[in-house]
């Protein structure tokens, strides 16, 4: 055999090697996004984090709303709803303004009259972001 030959079939045996060994870790790689290790977060300009969450304890209701803007001067201005289930769909029940620059959290109280499923609901401005968020629902 030629030395050309020689180097040429050494050459193609170590790309063979080499190509066979990425390939597990590819297949790993697809493997963690098909079990969930993907997060996906929304895209906002202006806002860092936005939640609203709602507890219950008897027939009081705690809805709540935590807001931080990227920059601490960021106006940041919405309202947080409570809704009621009725059949399919949520009736308001009360809302409240919230309000403020750069980091705001705000937690209500409200007591059901007569119990029913109850969720929270957020709508606010923050900068050029508008943000709508809906919690969990809770039962009183």
């Amino acid at each position: 055999m030629s030395k050309l030959k020689r180097v040429v079939s050494v050459l193609m045996v170590t790309v063979l090697m080499v190509g066979s060994m990425a390939t597990p870790a590819a297949a790993q790689a697809q493997s963690s996004e098909l079990l969930g290790y993907i997060s996906i977060a929304p895209l906002w300009q202006n806002t860092t984090s936005a939640q609203v969450m709602i507890s219950a304890s008897g027939r009081t209701l705690n809805p709540g709303v935590a807001v931080t803007a990227t920059n601490s001067n960021q106006r940041i201005t919405g309202t947080l709803f409570l809704e009621r289930q009725s059949g399919n769909s949520w009736v308001r029940v009360a809302s409240w303004s919230v309000s403020g620059t750069g980091t705001v959290r705000d937690g209500r109280t409200f007591t059901s009259p007569n119990g029913g499923t109850y969720r929270a609901r957020l709508s606010v401005t923050v900068g050029t972001d508008r943000i709508e968020q809906t919690s969990w629902s809770v039962r009183v």
